[in-house]
Order: C-alpha cells, then structure tokens, then sequence
C-alpha cells in the first residue's frame, strides 16, 4: 500500500512562491504524494488577485497531483491551517520562510515561526526567493 503524501503550501498571491511550490510538486512526486496549495483568505486579501494566480499556477501544474485551496480564515491564520490539516489528514506541512527586513521583524511574528510551534506534523520550510 502506497502512503499518500499530502503538502499543503501556504502560498500568498502577492509573493513569489512558485519555485518553492514547483519543488514541493517534485518532492511530491517522487513519493505519489499530493499537494494542496493553501491560500488563507483574510480582510486583507485581495480575492481576485489570489483567484487569478491560483488559476494560472493550476494550468501549469494540471499534470501533477496539485489542487489549490483557499480557505476563509477563522480565528489566527494557525488555527485555519491547523484546522485544515486535521480535517484532510495531511501528513506534511510545507512553508515559504518570507524575507522581511529588520523592522518588519519587530513589527509582525513569523507564520513559519508560529506553525513550528504548534504544528504536529512535520513541516518543510522553504525559502522565499527574490526577484
């Protein structure tokens, strides 16, 4: 019996997470592993702009086992992937680590920081990649 694999990449429209995604979709593939690539919608969220990327990548991607999910947020955005993550019994947690200068760092915490924390399985942390 195969193990299905399931990595969800918490992705955000307005970055580039499309290399770390295309690298998840080839560790997925070589274990018949497939991903869900969650997008966690807020009042900050531009759904169009978020609708527009997930339906490009999608395009790309149509021959792998790849399907893109975007999720009203409810509570912290931890609880939403958490919850996510419980509900389709994801084994591993994909994550785009973001490039954030010094004040941005005091400012604001770290989804990646945060889900490490309270995550029960494993995770992948990528690295965000500059243009």
């Amino acid at each position: 019996m195969k193990k299905l694999i399931r990595l969800p990449l918490q992705h955000s429209s307005e970055r580039n997470d499309f290399e770390p995604l295309k690298q998840i979709v080839d560790i997925s593939k070589m274990v018949e592993g497939h991903v869900y690539c969650v997008h966690v919608q807020n009042e900050d969220s531009n759904t169009v702009s978020t609708l527009a990327q997930s339906n490009s990548w999608s395009n790309y991607f149509k021959e792998h086992n790849v399907d893109f999910v975007i999720l009203d947020k409810k509570g912290t955005i931890e609880e939403t992937i958490n919850t996510y993550i419980s509900q389709n019994n994801i084994d591993v947690l994909a994550m785009v680590k973001r490039n954030r200068n010094f004040f941005d760092r005091l400012i604001r915490s770290s989804l990646t920081n945060k889900m490490t924390l309270h995550s029960e399985i494993p995770i992948f942390v990528f690295h965000e990649h500059k243009d």
